[in-house]
């Protein structure tokens, strides 16, 4: 009976292992709902998709074309007339969010600024912008009367890093992004102690699946930055960049398929503020791109198949004086929901 017994369990165990077998090559369809999921949210909520009166999509466009201009703006050699068509897209999204919705949201009063900015300094050159961004502008002061044009921070060197050995709230304010470097060739040992900060960063059950790619030849930096096109105007300046990636060996199921841009993102900001800490300005630079481009940029980083890009950042020295974008700021009270120990909602402002 006892030999019985023994086959029994044996002949149970092979059919287990044949079912876990046959089962695992299975287990990746469960990924098609999840990845459906994702398709339906994304295609309804953002804003790939035009909706007329979307108050939520036309905010984003408008803080995303602001800070475009924002950007030209404080490029160490601006090029005259840059950026009509953004300026143009920005001056008529203000004035559907201004006839809809009114002027209450402040990033659309920063935004008129910046247009009055941008205006303001291409004075000598309006007539030849043509007579139908000069109609938009002038649409848009009639119905924005009172708005001030904002001013691009004028920083220096010396005072850049004045607190950044100071409060954590005020060192974190103190960082920005640049796009203007000096030149002088950053040592790797700053970069490397960056890095070591940035590490402390935590990550979906301590597995630091984040890596970091440092290139310092002139030509590769030159083919990579040439897939990013966010950074013309200054990204030749920079003799130093970071691609920021995340190991998808690290995750181990369905629902951490997206664990390694989390992960990615909390490791990048430390190293921005690490890059800081050690007199070093920086700039992050998005990897969202077509599959085409991704495979080049891909190529020229040599970078592993099972990485996934989360960011590039280009660094350097600050030079004498520089320009920052204002990059206005939501304050808390528009941004965080605190529950209270009885449910209720509280006023952020009043804690």
């Amino acid at each position: 009976m006892g030999n019985l017994d023994e086959e029994f369990v044996k002949t149970v165990k092979k059919i287990k292992k044949l079912l876990k077998t046959r089962l695992s090559c299975l287990l990746p369809l469960v990924l098609i709902p999840e990845y459906c999921t994702d398709f339906y949210r994304y295609v309804r909520f953002s804003g790939m998709i035009n909706r007329s009166g979307n108050r939520e999509q036309l905010i984003g466009k408008i803080i995303q074309d602001y800070h475009v201009i924002e950007k030209g703006l404080t490029m160490p050699n601006a090029r005259q007339g840059f950026g009509k068509e953004r300026l143009l897209a920005l001056v008529r999204n203000l004035i559907i969010h201004i006839d809809l919705f009114g002027m209450e949201d402040e990033q659309v009063v920063h935004g008129v600024g910046v247009v009055q900015e941008y205006w303001d300094k291409h004075e000598h050159m309006r007539s030849e912008f043509g007579e139908k961004i000069e109609v938009q502008i002038n649409r848009l002061k009639e119905i924005s009367a009172g708005v001030t044009k904002t001013e691009q921070r004028e920083e220096s060197a010396e005072t850049y890093f004045e607190l950044k050995s100071g409060d954590f709230l005020e060192f974190a304010k103190s960082r920005k992004s640049v796009r203007n470097y000096s030149g002088e060739m950053v040592p790797l040992t700053k970069l490397h102690k960056a890095i070591e900060i940035a590490t402390h960063a935590p990550s979906s059950c301590n597995k630091q699946g984040t890596r970091v790619h440092v290139y310092s030849e002139r030509e590769q930096i030159d083919k990579i930055l040439s897939v990013q096109t966010g950074n013309r105007g200054f990204g030749h300046l920079a003799n130093r960049i970071l691609v920021v990636t995340g190991d998808l060996s690290s995750a181990h199921n369905v629902y951490e398929r997206n664990q390694v841009f989390v992960d990615g993102g909390m490791f990048a900001m430390n190293l921005l503020y690490g890059l800081h800490s050690e007199g070093l300005v920086a700039c992050p630079l998005n990897c969202y791109l077509p599959y085409s481009k991704e495979r080049r940029l891909r190529e020229f980083c040599e970078l592993p198949d099972s990485e996934m890009l989360v960011v590039i950042i280009s660094c350097g020295y600050a030079p004498e004086d520089f320009q920052v974008a204002l990059s206005h700021r939501y304050p808390v009270s528009s941004i965080a929901t605190f529950h209270g120990e009885n449910g209720e909602i509280l006023n952020s402002d009043n804690l």
